[in-house]
């Protein structure tokens, strides 16, 4: 069974105020700023599929600044007890981009996250 963290995940995201959150980046560039979020994996770690290694990938795309964007979305994935294990700036020539991503291990039965 996979346990389905990426709902979880888009639900935070949505709560960020003035930002289109999608998890397409051609459907997310159509309205910026934008988050695009991705499960980059989603694996057991136990025989019995108790504990699952999640990892998101997350994209922020503004005309200005995405620091205060990357901020916001560090503060409502760690709410989930998901950890930042990366923050990088991108280089896309007119856009500015980050690129964070965010791990956890869940515990599928109690939904706790460990790292």
């Amino acid at each position: 069974m996979i346990y389905d963290a990426k709902s979880q995940v888009a639900k935070k995201l949505a709560t960020i105020q003035n930002v289109n959150v999608s998890s397409s980046t051609k459907k997310g560039l159509k309205m910026i700023p934008c988050i695009v979020y991705k499960e980059m994996d989603n694996k057991p770690t136990d025989p019995y599929n108790r504990f699952q290694d999640v990892v998101y990938s997350i994209d922020i795309f503004n005309t200005t600044s995405t620091s205060k964007l990357a901020n916001e979305v560090d503060e409502k994935l760690s709410e989930l007890g998901l950890k930042r294990t990366a923050c990088i700036d991108m280089d896309d020539g007119e856009l500015r981009h980050k690129h964070m991503k965010f791990k956890g291990t869940i515990d599928t039965k109690t939904e706790l996250v460990y790292q």
